[in-house]
């Protein structure tokens, strides 16, 4: 029987263990009233369960506490004298009715301990909502106030009679003295607490999410963060009052303290749950991951529950509540410097091991004071056995544990990541182009190359745009990969399909959708598009008149919103992949020679096929609104893998970087693998961190594969990429002038330079914050954080080091500002936003050329400024979720810079490129920088040149051409 205590201590630290990992990660913070209705509710059910279902328990708990007093006092405070054991037992049933809470008394307690739960739902909400200005806990110092009502109510009457000779050892003297203080409570708890308060969050694991002296929550969260401290030690002073013994060794409730415990826990949820009302049927998508979430968490609060009742039935309230800090304090600092063993972050890795160290020792001592033999007038025999064999072992093997990530922590990298970024970049660009260009590139070769790369014959008209493409001088013959990739799942879909949602689409003018129909060599705008879009099919049919006479009778919808319009699940794109994928064995099959096999032509009177455009739908629309509301999980994640972090993750403490969630893709703090960054799929933190996630001006989606074609998208999105008309007809252009030249290198301002609006989405409830530009001139323009960079302390020896923010802004003053007018925002954001950023001055286009560094970043879609910044003799800089038609051409650390969207180290980029080194020295790589810009320029010059558009574009509907022709499954070009 003596096992089951270490039994259940055991399954209770394992669940506390568990609720601490989960608890960051969980969707039940999406509702946090609800949540916690549900889980007191659970809770509260499961207590009274544990005391009605096993009756022989409260049996066992009252003869535990009757068997175990503490020297009993009289009221004058003299101690009445040694009694044996059934002279003590015997004393307090006599007693026993004297001693427990009066009915007027605990019916008090009840409903201010009920008021109190109640108050204390309401503040954690409100520093949930408030947590990226959260301060350091304060929640630690909660077993410092249970220790102090412990000792007034029992240590205080403690009279301990310790055998005082001397043992020749100091160490046991001592550790026999501190054993049986009355004070050993309230001392190692302090020390326990106050380490753990200190092991809060470091600068370099802080996000670049905004908390503003503006914001409410600047002073109201660390506010609510000491109330709520607050209010729990008033909780669990009042449970230790039903649950503990008092100061003659007898239950002060009268043994019903878990009875009146879980009835006040579900009492509870029942007055919360008015408040609450019925927002739990309006979650949207994720209401099942809200309900699976809330229900392991409540799985995991019954188990909390049931073991630490038996916890505190052995070692007492406060005991259990000691245990609760000390495995969460443990559980989060050994996960962050397990997650981040690399020299980036820079974590106070000493520092910590230090303060974990002090901890687990205090959580030792607390332990022994715990095991404190209780003498009764006479001395302790053996009393140099302190405790059970077990704990000196376990507090061993913590400080083992503990110290393995801190071993395994590297300090310093011989070699500065972005010098291997570099060359890594140089070697990838090299096999691209061979792989894009394979030297000869006539007809045969190519079309052999196209069926070797997709499985298929090329399309009709392939011969034509083979010779448009010589004749345009083009670089690339075989990397049209996005293409595929584009129209792969609209094979799942017939050709009649295909051409019904093109109408569909179209023909609902309301839906932001553009038509144009190409008939006999003609292309023209298709039903009636908004005055305010119809530049952008003017410049699509613009793009087109070069090639439009070689192309089939079509019609084309696209899309006029910034924001993209597709997104299809991801069990259901498979599917439709796998379609196309079960048609492949049979089309490989086909010889080169056989020319009756395909035919080179398009389907006559294809124009017949297609319903007439300006014919309105009467059809329920596919697309549905999104905009003004959070679409990380309705729009974005619902294309990956069901398994991935996007899909079972949330994020919610956006104060917090998420190191773990960009280490896939990430060298250090340097993106390594530019494709990869923009799979939202291992990055849960982005759904607060752009603003396309968080609040979208004009998000109408649909579910349903529809054929539109934008002019970018983000991961997992399934519209049909094509060059922008922006950059096509130069709505910003690289124009220099005698006003406004280009200079050299040498001459331009080494800073970086931004200036734009806040387009990205719509702030109604604070959505700024989080949103990319408005964290790129919060970043740029901070002069309280300090903000690492990766300096050299010896020719081959770097590592992380924080830098002022005054000194990096003498050397690298960035001009980073938003231009005037404050725009996408209401009620209170608007004149916040105007509070925090200010105004910076209105430039023309053109003046960006004085400048070395360039920053291009999303607006509420692509940012058709990036072409423009490569053509330049500038360097640029470029943080994105959307993707474009020329993803793969450029080739990152080569061609431009890239910024994760965090932008944790974009200071560390700007110092490196500006020649910021260590204690704000100068070091010797400007000349990369110089390098990669004139890369950049001469690489975009030969192959994202307007002639490079329309020939990616004419490919891309020769392709469109032959999948929407009834005929599909035989056309081919066979050279």
């Amino acid at each position: 029987m003596a096992l089951f205590p270490i039994f259940y201590l055991t399954i209770f630290v394992l669940a506390t263990t568990y609720i601490s990992i989960q608890a960051p990660i969980s969707f039940a913070a999406d509702l946090p009233l609800h949540s916690s209705i549900l889980i007191l509710l659970v809770s509260g059910i499961t207590i009274v369960a544990c005391e009605l279902w096993k009756p022989t328990y409260a049996n066992e708990q009252q003869s535990s506490y009757v068997a175990i007093p503490m020297h009993e006092i009289d009221e004058d405070g003299e101690e009445r004298g040694e009694r044996n054991v059934g002279e003590r037992s015997g004393s307090a049933s006599a007693s026993y009715e004297n001693q427990h809470l009066s009915v007027a008394m605990t019916r008090g307690l009840l409903f201010v301990l009920l008021g109190t739960v109640v108050f204390r739902v309401e503040v954690g909400r409100r520093v949930l909502n408030g947590m990226h200005c959260a301060g350091r806990s304060y929640e630690v110092f909660v077993p410092v106030a249970l220790a102090l009502l412990d000792f007034l109510l029992v240590r205080k009457h403690e009279r301990l009679d310790v055998n005082t000779e001397d043992s020749g050892s100091k160490v046991i003297d001592f550790a026999r003295s501190t054993q049986h203080s009355k004070y050993r409570f309230i001392i190692s708890s302090f020390v326990l607490s106050l380490c753990g308060h200190l092991l809060s969050i470091p600068d370099s694991l802080r996000s670049s999410y905004i908390c503003s002296p503006v914001d409410s929550a600047y002073r109201g969260t660390p506010f609510f963060q000491v109330l709520m401290a607050m209010l729990e030690a008033i909780i669990f002073g009042m449970v230790s009052l039903f649950l503990d013994p008092g100061p003659r060794g007898l239950p002060l409730a009268g043994g019903k303290g878990p009875l009146y415990i879980g009835g006040i826990m579900i009492a509870s949820a029942l007055v919360l749950l008015p408040i609450a009302g019925i927002s739990l049927f309006f979650v949207g998508s994720t209401v099942g991951l809200y309900v699976w979430s809330i229900v392991k968490l409540s799985l995991a609060a019954c188990v909390f529950v049931g073991t630490g009742l038996r916890v505190v039935h052995h070692r007492r309230t406060m005991t259990a509540y000691v245990i609760v800090t000390f495995t969460n304090l443990y559980t989060s600092n050994f996960i962050i410097t397990w997650n981040n063993r690399q020299p980036y972050p820079d974590l106070p890795n000493n520092y910590w091991l230090f303060l974990m160290t002090v901890v687990i020792l205090a959580f030792g001592a607390y332990l022994n004071g715990q095991h404190a033999t209780v003498s009764n007038g006479k001395s302790v025999q053996n009393n140099s056995r302190l405790s059970p064999c077990w704990t000196p072992v376990l507090i061993l093997l913590l400080l083992v544990a503990r110290c393995v990530p801190w071993y395994l922590k590297e300090a310093a990298t011989t070699t500065h990541p972005i010098e291997i970024l570099v060359q890594a970049a140089e070697t990838e660009h090299k096999q691209y182009v061979k792989a894009a260009m394979m030297g000869t590139q006539t007809l045969s070769e190519v079309a052999k190359e196209y069926h070797r790369r997709y499985g298929r014959p090329p399309p009709p008209g392939f011969d034509v745009w083979h010779e448009y493409a010589k004749n345009r001088s083009t670089l690339i013959y075989h990397d049209y990969d996005n293409i595929y990739n584009d129209l792969l799942p609209y094979w799942a879909l017939s050709p009649g399909e295909l051409r019904d949602r093109v109408w569909e689409a179209i023909s609902q003018p309301d839906l932001y959708v553009g038509g144009i129909s190409v008939r006999n060599g003609k292309a023209e705008i298709a039903g009636q598009p908004k005055p305010t879009h119809r530049w952008n099919l003017d410049g699509i049919i613009k793009m087109m008149e070069p090639f439009v006479q070689y192309l089939p009778d079509m019609d084309l919808a696209f899309n006029l919103n910034d924001e993209p319009r597709v997104v299809v699940p991801y069990d259901s794109l498979q599917a439709m992949k796998q379609k196309y994928t079960d048609s492949l064995p049979q089309m490989k099959t086909w010889d080169p020679k056989d020319q009756k096999a395909f035919s080179p032509h398009f389907s006559p009177e294809r124009a017949k096929t297609w319903r007439p455009a300006n014919e309105k739908s009467t059809r329920p629309s596919r697309f549905h609104g999104g905009g003004f509301h959070q679409s990380f999980y309705d729009w974005g994640s619902v294309g990956c893998r069901p398994d991935s972090r996007a899909r079972n993750e949330r994020h919610w403490n956006p104060q917090i970087h998420c190191t773990d969630c960009a280490a896939p893709h990430r060298l250090g703090a340097w993106i390594k693998d530019w494709a990869l960054a923009g799979d939202i799929c291992h990055q849960p933190d982005l759904a607060n961190l752009h603003g396309f996630f968080l609040s979208p001006a004009a998000l109408d989606a649909s579910h349903d594969l529809i054929p539109v074609f934008s002019q970018s998208k983000p991961y997992g999105f399934q519209d049909i990429r094509y060059p922008s008309p922006w950059n096509y007809v130069d709505k910003a252009k690289y124009g220099p002038d005698d006003k406004h030249p280009d200079v050299n290198w040498d001459e331009k301002e080494k800073t970086l330079f931004w200036r734009g609006q806040t387009s990205e989405g719509v702030s109604r409830k604070g959505e700024w914050k989080g949103m990319a530009r408005q964290r790129l001139v919060s970043l740029t323009t901070n002069t309280t954080n300090s903000q690492l960079v990766l300096s050299s302390s010896s020719p081959s020896t770097y590592h992380y080091t924080s830098l002022s923010p005054s000194t990096l802004h003498a050397l690298v003053s960035p001009s980073v500002r938003f231009t005037p007018n404050i725009v996408r925002c209401d009620n209170s954001d608007c004149p916040n936003q105007e509070k925090h950023f200010g105004y910076g001055n209105r430039v023309d286009f053109q003046d960006h050329w004085r400048y070395a560094f360039l920053y291009d970043t999303d607006g509420a879609g692509f940012s058709g400024r990036f072409i423009p910044f490569l053509r330049s003799k500038s360097l640029p800089f470029k943080s994105a979720l959307f993707r474009e038609w020329w993803d793969g051409r450029l080739t990152a650390w080569m061609h431009f810079v890239p910024i994760d969207l965090r932008m944790t180290e974009l200071w560390a980029t700007v110092a490196y490129f500006a020649g910021v080194g260590e204690d704000g020295k100068k070091a010797g790589r400007v000349e990369q920088g110089k390098i990669i810009a004139e890369r950049g320029r001469e690489w975009v010059n030969k192959v994202i040149r307007k002639e490079d558009m329309e020939v990616y574009f004419f490919r891309l509907l020769l392709e469109w051409g032959r999948l929407t022709d009834d005929a599909r499954d035989t056309l081919g070009l066979v050279v």
